[in-house]
């Protein structure tokens, strides 16, 4: 009988359902012992940032504008960067397809407004060419 570890019910499906797409990562990618393509720790940070971001962005329009201008300042510096630096750790292939799971809308949350959309679309386009940027 194997000793199981914390991550195994993760690998073993609950993680991959959740996120199919982080096992497009290219042949080759280095990647640490025990991981598996979509428990990179640079994917999982991309992952908690996108998360974040798609939240704020349903929540833009009830800001003052003061606020909102500060948010969506971070939220298009902040997600191009962490794109990018994901990117130069894991390789393009393995980013994209993570920004592809975030690219629609989220069917656990309420239909954001289409000025919501337009941002979300904005950000991503941001997102792409960041990715695109690092060689």
């Amino acid at each position: 009988m194997t000793e199981s570890t914390p991550n195994d019910d993760r690998r073993a499906g609950h993680a991959q359902a959740s996120r199919p797409h982080g096992a497009d990562l290219p042949h080759g990618a280095d990647l640490p012992h025990g991981h598996g393509p979509g428990d990179h720790p640079a994917i999982e940070r991309l992952h908690a940032e996108l998360a974040a971001a798609r939240r704020g962005i349903g929540h833009v329009e009830v800001m003052s504008p003061a606020h909102r201008d500060r948010v969506v300042a971070a939220i298009r510096s902040e997600l191009p960067d962490a794109a990018g630096r994901t990117a130069h750790e894991v390789g393009g292939a393995a980013t994209m397809a993570e920004i592809l799971h975030f690219s629609g809308v989220d069917p656990a949350r309420p239909a954001p407004s289409r000025a919501a959309l337009r941002l979300w679309d904005a950000i991503l386009t941001d997102v792409v060419e960041a990715i695109g940027a690092v060689r």
